[in-house]
């Protein structure tokens, strides 16, 4: 548990918050304290957190902006690993594919090359869930590669 002091000190800046047992891990800015006792979060991509203050609490670097692949001309082929660098392998399992207990996964060999892709399923139906931050990231580079070819299909 980190003192109140120190996430005082923590107040407005980006922080990672660990639960002490499970070790699951969120991130976000400091935007508050309660005397519940806990901390509120301002996530990635702007999702809101409340935690407890029992949770383990460290100043934390903002996350990257999205690095997201240059656009190429219409047409012209792009190398399969791109599908997900661009956001669009986020936008296929976010859209179509994880609200039926589906999850298309890239596969890639030691050399980080992608070697090919498998459907996956929950077995039950359920739906496939992105923690916070991967789905607000995987969201900017979707939005940043679907902006990308809209402006050059506007410009003459």
């Amino acid at each position: 548990m980190t003192d109140r002091d120190t996430l005082l000190g923590y107040m407005g800046g980006w922080v990672t918050v660990t639960h002490p047992t499970d070790k699951a891990v969120w991130q976000g800015r400091l935007i508050g304290l309660a005397d519940d006792p806990s901390l509120l979060l301002d996530g990635y991509g702007g999702a809101r957190m409340c935690l407890p203050q029992s949770y383990d609490v460290k100043s934390a670097e903002p996350p990257a902006p999205p690095n997201v692949p240059p656009h190429r001309p219409p047409g012209e082929p792009r190398p399969l690993a791109e599908l997900r660098d661009s956001g669009l392998l986020w936008l296929l399992n976010r859209v179509a594919l994880h609200p039926r207990g589906l999850a298309l996964a890239m596969h890639y060999d030691d050399a980080g090359e992608c070697t090919g892709w498998s459907l996956l399923s929950t077995g039950d139906g359920s739906p496939w869930t992105f923690d916070v931050i991967t789905d607000a990231d995987g969201k900017a580079r979707a939005e940043a590669t679907l902006t990308a070819v809209d402006r050059q299909e506007a410009t003459p």
